[in-house]
């Protein structure tokens, strides 16, 4: 079976695992994550992203916080109150519009993550950069292209649909049912389009 999941914005590694448990998720299933594991709650993703990186079925698909991650973490030790002093006007501006997006949980998990384990902080980071920008595949007979912005990015909420709950029409499906604003995700199976949602707050690990 092939799952997708959006948007997961720093939700709690350990309800995500029960999320899977509850959809059947196993060895021999595909997960795609498409975007926005970082940012806004609990450790800002960091966890997630090391799960995921460990796991040959899951596939992360870049999204804009992930692209926001990118630009700003070669200069992740300058982050500090004494440091920006140091930062060029553009690496400011790159900073202050990733913080103004939640980046603030990520920072510090990651600057952690670079003192204490530097290996992993660097796998981390190529594993980011190696992801791609889409997925195309078929499941269940139906062709899917699989991209951030077109399953994710916009919380169901914004649109026509129902908040929590995946917004579909004939052409496009969006899942990003509100991590980020202290919702939880969902996950759908493409292979006959059933989803799974998660329940209660699942923002801190």
């Amino acid at each position: 079976m092939i799952y997708a999941t959006s948007d997961l914005h720093g939700w709690s590694l350990d309800s995500f695992l029960r999320l899977l448990e509850t959809a059947g998720f196993g060895d021999s299933d595909c997960l795609y994550v498409l975007g926005d594991v970082v940012d806004r709650n609990g450790d800002g993703g960091v966890a997630m992203l090391r799960w995921m990186m460990g796991r040959p079925n899951v596939q992360l698909i870049r999204g804009n916080h992930e692209d926001m991650l990118l630009t700003c973490v070669p200069w992740l030790d300058r982050v500090s109150e004494d440091g920006v002093r140091n930062l060029s006007p553009e690496q400011m501006q790159h900073l202050l519009r990733w913080l103004r997006n939640g980046a603030g949980p990520t920072i510090r998990s990651l600057q952690l993550l670079k003192r204490d384990l530097p290996d992993t902080f660097t796998r981390l980071v190529d594993y980011v950069k190696r992801a791609p920008l889409y997925a195309s595949l078929t499941a269940g007979g139906r062709r899917f292209v699989l991209v951030h912005s077109g399953f994710g990015h916009t919380p169901v909420g914004y649109l026509f649909g129902e908040a929590g709950k995946m917004f579909r029409t004939d052409t496009w499906i969006d899942i990003d049912t509100g991590a980020a604003g202290g919702g939880a995700p969902m996950l759908l199976r493409l292979d006959d389009l059933q989803p799974f949602y998660g329940s209660g707050i699942g923002s801190g690990d």
